[in-house]
């Protein structure tokens, strides 16, 4: 637990009236969300301050406030020099109580749907925490952190990256005994210095953190993640034979992914109401953890089989005649080639129309990249694509089939070409973008 007196230790001065052991349980940036007895933080972010709300936050029941002024009379409220150092050093401290095990994930996409996965497997034996939301940067990481139970048996943290050392700095934080890196790809790679090769030295310093005895769980079919150097012991993954944990017979059917596990000369069935085989490779990693953790193969496997996912995030609906796959969370070059891969294996008999808008975060690979989903569109064998976006031209220049890809300038545009090409005719349709695309839009004006 965190008593007064703890918080003390990171401040330059305080003035407050509470007993040094007062314990506080509850961490808050957002005043509108205070209650009795809880801490406000007072982020400063682009567009607001959190001092502005100070003294709203005190009024509203918070026993004290993290400043880095002191706001009005300056009562109940603690000085520190730098509000993200003091979270980072807080969230560290009370890392070091905590007992049990710590994974941490990292890759280009697939994270939260990582954590969410591995959340429902491990909590259905063991005490699991995770990260919330999308709380994964030096912010989201040490108020997850906070307010995790330390008497828990698991906590699963999330870690984002926009540069190197990133995640680094949330592993001094969260210290993790155990590592998994979904996947190394584009992501990001306009804010990264040195292209894919920087990129793999950013994602592997979850891996590097790691201790002696901990481990690294890895794609061991990634030569990216492989080539990683760390001193944890690794526990493979993958199609291939020599494995740990080995994927076999995978089947795409109508009503999701049927696979087997094959581990310690045992081979077990799973089935997901999920799509693609990048989600059995997914489920795979989770399954290796779990059985790393003790949970028994038919224990995981059950758990798999109720898996849903969430909102956005290549989920399978039906809609009027047509089958859509909702991955309009977030998209990256690598991510957005899988799902293209992935939903052309759908029902195969029908039409299969991409509704795509921009990959964006690209830097001067933008055009390059754009242009190379399109060949990919053309390779799989897409019906029609309809595009939208500054760099859709490039992708239907990829695509090379001007009579079935179409560029558009709204939301509303693409919604109403759908329905009169496709109103009573049965087809599947996948949407996706980058989160600012919000191509999930679409599908709502076509309910």
């Amino acid at each position: 637990m965190i008593r007064i007196q703890d918080i003390k230790k990171f401040s330059q001065k305080s003035q407050i009236n509470l007993p040094d052991d007062d314990v506080c349980l509850r961490f808050v940036r957002d005043s509108r969300e205070v209650q009795e007895g809880d801490v406000f933080v007072a982020i400063q972010g682009e567009n607001f301050d959190g001092h502005s709300f100070v003294e709203k936050a005190l009024k509203s029941g918070a026993k004290l406030a993290i400043v880095t002024s002191f706001q009005g009379d300056g009562q109940n409220q603690i000085l520190v020099k730098d509000i993200l150092l003091f979270l980072a050093d807080l969230a560290r401290f009370y890392r070091s109580q905590f007992k049990g095990t710590v994974i941490g994930i990292t890759g280009s996409s697939g994270k939260t749907t990582v954590k969410n996965l591995m959340s429902h497997v491990l909590s259905q034996k063991l005490k699991t925490e995770k990260t919330p939301h999308n709380y994964n940067n030096e912010i989201g990481v040490p108020f997850s952190i906070l307010h995790f139970d330390l008497e828990a048996d698991v906590w699963i943290v999330e870690m984002g990256m926009r540069g190197l050392g990133q995640i680094q700095h949330l592993c001094d934080m969260a210290q993790p005994n155990w590592g998994v890196i979904t996947s190394i790809g584009t992501a990001h790679i306009e804010v990264v210095d040195g292209g894919e090769v920087g990129i793999i030295k950013a994602k592997g310093e979850l891996f590097q953190a790691l201790p002696k005895d901990g481990f690294a769980f890895a794609n061991l079919d990634s030569q990216k993640i492989m080539s990683i150097q760390h001193e944890a012991q690794v526990v493979t993954y993958a199609k291939t034979e020599s494995a740990d944990y080995q994927m076999l017979d995978f089947e795409q059917e109508d009503h999701g992914i049927e696979f087997k596990v094959a581990v310690q000369g045992q081979e077990v069935a799973v089935t997901m109401p999920v799509y693609g085989q990048h989600m059995a490779l997914n489920s795979l990693m989770v399954f290796a953890v779990a059985h790393k953790l003790g949970i028994s193969s038919d224990v995981i496997a059950s758990s798999l089989t109720n898996f849903k996912m969430l909102d956005n995030r290549g989920g399978i609906t039906h809609l009027h005649d047509w089958i859509i796959v909702d991955d309009t969370y977030n998209a990256n070059f690598d991510s957005t080639k899988v799902a293209i891969e992935s939903f052309t294996c759908l029902h195969p008999e029908l039409p299969h129309v991409a509704v795509l808008g921009d990959m964006l975060e690209l830097g001067e690979y933008s055009q390059e990249f754009h242009t190379k989903i399109g060949e990919h569109l053309k390779l799989v064998g897409v019906n029609q694509a309809y595009l939208m976006g500054g760099y859709a031209h490039k992708t239907l220049e990829g695509f090379e089939n001007p009579e079935h890809g179409f560029v558009f300038e709204s939301h509303e545009q693409i919604a109403q070409a759908i329905q009169e090409n496709y109103q009573g005719k049965k087809a599947v349709f996948l949407f996706k973008g980058s989160r600012s695309t919000q191509m999930e839009k679409v599908i709502e004006l076509l309910r």
